[in-house]
């Protein structure tokens, strides 16, 4: 699934070429581990639980599937990856190529209208929802549910009423006809 293309060439008599072209990697994923659960109390030892180990470096290609390669790339975006059910299998699907470009449309949107840069991306996957937290410290919501051109508005409408220094925590962009903050 992250092959972009493939050509097999014949020379006689006996060597066959093979050329694989990748998808182009966008991303570099950060996958958070669910919380450890308590430690047990009363009487008795219990055993703690060890991560499995894994090798390689978790990456996004341009179509949304999941790669783990060897070695580190740099000049990539960072995703953080929030998701407490199971651990996301190498060469799956993770996101449409419409949530990449959701998401890419909410962050330049952001730098155009705060004029900061994006700190931090945190996604939910199954919640189809994220974060961009900018410089300054604060968070931005978003879904995908409602298509990010409405959310950037509900944002310029917000920037224009509110002074930014009111906002400590976040901005919620996620409900209609209104914006939510802290």
């Amino acid at each position: 699934p992250d092959f972009d293309t493939a050509t097999i060439k014949k020379h006689y008599p006996s060597q066959l070429v093979t050329q694989l072209q990748l998808k182009p990697i966008t991303a570099r994923l950060l996958i958070e581990d669910p919380p450890a659960p308590p430690a047990p109390t009363g009487t008795g030892a219990a055993l703690p639980v060890v991560p499995a180990q894994r090798s390689g470096i978790d990456y996004l290609t341009s179509n949304g599937i999941y790669v783990v390669l060897p070695t580190t790339l740099s000049g990539v975006t960072t995703l953080n990856l929030v998701d407490w059910s199971l651990r996301p299998s190498p060469n799956t699907r993770l996101f449409t190529e419409e949530f990449l470009l959701a998401l890419q449309a909410a962050e330049d949107g952001v730098k155009i209208q705060m004029k900061q840069d994006i700190k931090k991306r945190t996604i939910f996957l199954r919640a189809r929802e994220f974060q961009l937290q900018l410089a300054s410290g604060v968070t931005l919501w978003f879904d995908t549910r409602t298509p990010v051109p409405e959310q950037l508005k509900r944002l310029a409408l917000f920037l224009r009423a509110t002074n930014m220094r009111d906002v400590s925590r976040y901005i919620d962009l996620r409900l209609a006809g209104k914006v939510v903050y802290r």
